[in-house]
């Protein structure tokens, strides 16, 4: 049996506005096997994004448990949990938030000298991670200067650099054609188990979510099942 990794318990999410409570997560309970990959679905509004905000320690729950190896995050101080996002986690966003005055290796590099790692074997992390995917010809490049398939793949090397236990991956071809999303769903199946990574990735596109051996649909905040 696989170790499990996460596991959420009776998770609430809520948002105070000026009249009214925005009630987005409500009672979840999901566990997530180590080195598994899931897609969350579900349409907009649905609590995907906020699911997987929690699940990364960027967001704090309204009420329940968010348990890592058996540890609530939720009751962390701010600093165990900017090392665990530095340390464990790897963020793919929809959009790839390159900087565009850095080249394609240094916006890779990024992470490993927040971490201060050594110049040298961030470096070849570097190289490698550009080498792995397909960016080999492009580390003198600027964002600018590449593709929206070409700079998402520059930010899922980016999430890697610092040799994450968990990628987390929120609409990560939404921005991209159908050929170029495919490419990036398949590299993200093939890192998973190259890296042994546990992938969860949010995604609203049923053909994306097709090829993940396990799919969680959220609707109205609430998980209505899961496969």
């Amino acid at each position: 049996m696989s170790e499990v990794i996460y596991q959420i318990k009776k998770l609430v999410k809520n948002y105070s506005m000026e009249s009214q409570t925005l009630h987005i997560l409500k009672g979840l309970n999901f566990t997530v096997s180590r080195g598994s990959a899931i897609c969350i679905m579900g349409p907009s509004g649905s609590g995907k994004s906020t699911l997987l905000n929690l699940m990364g320690a960027l967001d704090q729950p309204s009420s329940g448990e968010i348990l890592y190896y058996g540890r609530d995050i939720s009751n962390w101080t701010e600093d165990q949990k900017a090392f665990f996002r530095r340390d464990k986690i790897g963020f793919v966003f929809q959009s790839h938030y390159l900087l565009k005055e850095f080249t394609v290796l240094e916006n890779i590099s990024l992470p490993a000298y927040v971490a201060k790692k050594s110049k040298k074997k961030l470096l070849e992390r570097a190289h490698f991670l550009a080498d792995t995917l397909g960016l080999k010809e492009r580390t003198n490049h600027y964002p600018s200067q590449l593709s929206g398939g070409e700079s998402q793949r520059v930010a899922v090397a980016r999430a890697l650099m610092n040799e994450p236990e968990i990628l987390l991956a929120d609409e990560p071809v939404g921005n991209l054609d159908r050929k170029n999303g495919i490419i990036i769903r398949d590299l993200f199946l093939d890192l998973q188990k190259r890296f042994n990574l546990t992938l969860l990735t949010v995604s609203h596109d049923s053909f994306f979510a097709g090829a993940f051996s396990r799919i969680v649909k959220l609707e109205d905040g609430c998980l209505s099942e899961s496969v």
